[in-house]
C-alpha cells in the first residue's frame, strides 16, 4: 500500500513536534509571580513570533467524556472533607453548583493520557456519590500529563500571576475508614460549612442510603476507587496551577492551544518581555495579555 507523500510528511511532522517540547521553557512548579513571561509565551506561538504557523497547534476536545474510573489524579492531595461535603450536595441535588447531581462536566482540563489537571474534588465526590462508573466530562488536550501540567501552570500565571491552590488537609489519598466516619458524623451534627445545615445533611443521607451508618459504609467502599497512586511527576496541591471554570479559562486555554497561539513546541520565539501586540492580531478572549515585538529565534 502506497502512502501519499503529503500524509507521510504530516506524520513525520507530528512525531518531530512531539519530541521538541522543551520543559525548561515552562518552569513549573516555580510560579511566574509577575505574569510577564507567562503572558509572552501565551501568545508567542503565533507565526509572526516563532516563524511557524503550524508547529504549536495542539488538538483539544471540549466534549470529552469518560467513566470516572478511567481518569487519574495528577496531584498528591485531595481534601477528604471537601469531597465528601460535595458528594452530599450532589446526592441531595441541593441548591448551588451541584444542583444537577453527580457526574457531568468537571470544568477542567484532562490530558491525552487521562490525567485530571484540575477538578479533583468533583471527580472524587462523584465517585463517592455514584461509584467509579459515573460519567464525567472535561476539555481533553492532546498532550501527556507530565508536559501539559507545565503548560497549564504557565497559562494560569498568564491569567492570575503566581496563584496556586491552598494546601490540602485530611488527604483522601491516605484517608482511613475512621476518617470518613468522623467527617460524616461532623456533617450530621454540625452541618457542612455555611451551605448545608446538619438537618439537611442527615435527611439527604438517610433518604439515599436508608441510614447514616449505611451511608458511611457506602463512602468507605468507594475509597479504593479514588486512592490511586499519583504519577511520579505529580506535585503537592499548593504547587498545582489554577484555571477558573467560572470564567471559562479551561476553554480559553484549549482554544489558544488549538489555534497554535501558545509557544509549546520548537521553534520557539526569542525573547520573554512584554510589549504591544500587533493591532490586527488582538483577541478579546485574551484581553490583558500583551507581548513583546516578535523576534524569531534563529
Amino acid at each position: 500500500m502506497k502512502i501519499k507523500k503529503s500524509v507521510l510528511t504530516e506524520i513525520v511532522r507530528k512525531v518531530i513536534k512531539e519530541k521538541n517540547f522543551d520543559a525548561e521553557k515552562f518552569p513549573f512548579p516555580k510560579a511566574d509571580t509577575s505574569g510577564k513571561y507567562a503572558k509572552y509565551v501565551a501568545k508567542a506561538g503565533r507565526p509572526e513570533a516563532d516563524g511557524d504557523a503550524e508547529d504549536d497547534k495542539v488538538e483539544a476536545d471540549t466534549t470529552f467524556e469518560a467513566p470516572a474510573s478511567k481518569l487519574n489524579p495528577s496531584q498528591k492531595e485531595i481534601k477528604l472533607g471537601q469531597a465528601l461535603g460535595m458528594a452530599v450536595s450532589m446526592i441531595g441535588k441541593l441548591p448551588g453548583p451541584f444542583k444537577d447531581g453527580p457526574g457531568g462536566d468537571l470544568g477542567a482540563v484532562i490530558s491525552k493520557d487521562n490525567y485530571i489537571m484540575d477538578g479533583h474534588h468533583r471527580w472524587a465526590a462523584s465517585i463517592f456519590s455514584e461509584g467509579p462508573q459515573i460519567s464525567l466530562g472535561g476539555t481533553q488536550i492532546q498532550m501527556g500529563g507530565e508536559d501539559l501540567v507545565k503548560v497549564l501552570a504557565l497559562m494560569g500565571d498568564a491569567f492570575h500571576p503566581g496563584e496556586r491552590k491552598d494546601p490540602s488537609t485530611h488527604n483522601i489519598m491516605t484517608a482511613t475508614a475512621d476518617d470518613v466516619n468522623n467527617f460524616v458524623n461532623k456533617f450530621v451534627e454540625e452541618g457542612i460549612g455555611e451551605f448545608v445545615d446538619a438537618e439537611t445533611a442527615k435527611r439527604v443521607l438517610e433518604e439515599r442510603f436508608g441510614g447514616i451508618e449505611k451511608a458511611k459504609t457506602h463512602f468507605i467502599s468507594q475509597l479504593e476507587h479514588i486512592q490511586k497512586d499519583p504519577p511520579s511527576w505529580a506535585k503537592s496541591r499548593d504547587k498545582m496551577p489554577v484555571l477558573e471554570p467560572k470564567v471559562k479559562e479551561p476553554e480559553k486555554v484549549a482554544n489558544a492551544m488549538r489555534a497554535g497561539e501558545v509557544d509549546v513546541y520548537s521553534p520557539y520565539a526569542k525573547g520573554e518581555e512584554e510589549a504591544e501586540e500587533p493591532a490586527n492580531r488582538r483577541d478579546s478572549s485574551w484581553a490583558g495579555l500583551s507581548t513583546k515585538k516578535w523576534e524569531r529565534k534563529k
